[in-house]
């Protein structure tokens, strides 16, 4: 199975480029993406391995690939080379798209690993087809689905679905409907709608997800969000919403049973900035754990958020962030306070510097302290190149993590 995915894997990533040599068509369309090389190492003195990832990523976009421009090709994907000692269970390669699609008039139709078209919860090595007229739009996919865990190819799960949305400049929603399989037997069902509101003063954005039981047929809401956020001024804005979150039930990829409990908040926020350099922000949030498991005065707790962000200190040219959360409930009490200042130099390097201390404690005994501490430095070399170097540490009283990452990027 492992040589069978490595020749997928490499077909895959190899691709593009025999795209590229085809002829004189493909070597005449329109080509940009990016292709980078990341280094990233790990140390945790609680572990006794090191982490060290070479990684490179690879994103292309070849559009007019014919003489009316409908057609191009869309690639997405890394390849990672494990040099130390931590064994991590996720695949060496991952493709995140690779297909052809059509664009026509009213006519949209992708071939290959796609994200259908106006519906970015679903991923399918198949067929995504839209129809599109005026301010509407008809669309269904089906295909296999990539292994959830590994996102490599497989047959073992089967995906498919049918959607509508309407889109006009100031609103946008859309509706959908997926059945997922796993060797035959039905996985999950699920609807899903989004929907954003744009209007002068007002964002209103909505999101439902409600999966089907298997065993009632019933229906039941698995993720919920909604935010209002009204702008009375540029400088200015306050927002009011409520999110919900609950497990996914699998019913035939696994024998495992979640809990039906679910996950709440409500919170509201304000911005306000001031002078055209001081922007002050606060949260304030109520959430909620309703899990059977779970005692009383574990279940709800209260977060706070608050803080400040500086355009120019002192006239200095450095970009100032202050912050403070502050939670209690759940059985204990978390608190952080972070800082963080930048710099741009001439428009070529910019220095990032960022520091926090966070105290967590369930009982006198049960405290843990945990100092983190960063700096990056981005080079940018023309237009093109970007060349980054950060490094990370964190300091715990029975711990040390020191982790250092360097990429080099080309765009094209």
């Amino acid at each position: 199975m492992k040589t069978e995915y490595r020749k997928i894997r490499l077909a895959s990533c190899l691709a593009p480029v025999f795209v590229m040599l085809l002829g004189g068509q493909a070597l005449s369309a329109q080509t940009k993406g990016s292709l980078s090389i990341e280094d990233y190492y790990l140390n945790d003195t609680s572990d006794d391995g090191y982490q060290h990832l070479l990684t490179t990523r690879l994103k292309l976009d070849m559009t007019k690939l014919d003489k009316s421009g409908a057609w191009a090709l869309h690639f997405d994907g890394r390849e990672r080379l494990n040099l130390g000692t931590y064994d991590s269970s996720s695949e060496d390669a991952r493709v995140d798209v690779l297909n052809f699609d059509y664009t026509g008039k009213s006519v949209y139709v992708a071939v290959g690993r796609v994200w259908p078209k106006e519906l970015s919860t679903e991923r399918v090595d198949g067929v995504n087809a839209v129809y599109q007229w005026d301010k509407y739009g008809l669309g269904s996919f089906l295909g296999l689905r990539p292994d959830p865990y590994s996102e490599m190819f497989t047959t073992e799960f089967v995906s498919g679905g049918a959607y509508a949305y309407y889109k006009t400049d100031s609103l946008s929603t859309n509706a959908a409907f997926t059945h997922t399989m796993y060797k035959g037997a039905t996985d999950r069902q699920y609807l899903y709608s989004q929907t954003t509101y744009v209007k002068e003063k007002i964002t209103l954005l909505g999101l439902l997800t409600g999966d089907i039981n298997q065993r009632t047929k019933g229906l039941s809401l698995t993720n919920g969000l909604l935010d209002l956020s009204f702008k009375p001024a540029p400088n200015k804005g306050v927002s009011v919403g409520y999110n919900q979150f609950k497990s996914v039930q699998l019913y035939a990829s696994t024998d495992e049973e979640v809990d039906p409990g679910s996950e709440r908040s409500y919170y509201l926020a304000f911005n306000y900035r001031f002078r055209d350099k001081y922007n002050l922000f606060a949260r304030v949030e109520r959430q909620n754990r309703d899990y059977a498991s779970l005692e009383d005065g574990y279940k709800d707790g209260m977060a706070y958020k608050t803080g400040v962000n500086i355009d120019g200190l002192l006239k200095t040219g450095v970009n100032l962030n202050l912050g403070a959360s502050l939670s209690d409930g759940f059985g204990g009490e978390y608190n952080s306070y972070d800082i963080e200042a930048s710099r741009v130099f001439k428009e070529v390097l910019q220095l990032v510097m960022n520091g926090s201390y966070s105290l967590s404690r369930y009982t006198d005994s049960d405290t843990t302290r945990i100092w983190a501490y960063g700096l990056s430095g981005y080079l940018y070399m023309s237009k093109r190149w970007t060349f980054t170097l950060s490094y990370n540490g964190e300091y715990a009283e029975d711990y040390t993590v020191n982790s250092l990452l360097t990429r080099l990027a080309i765009k094209f």
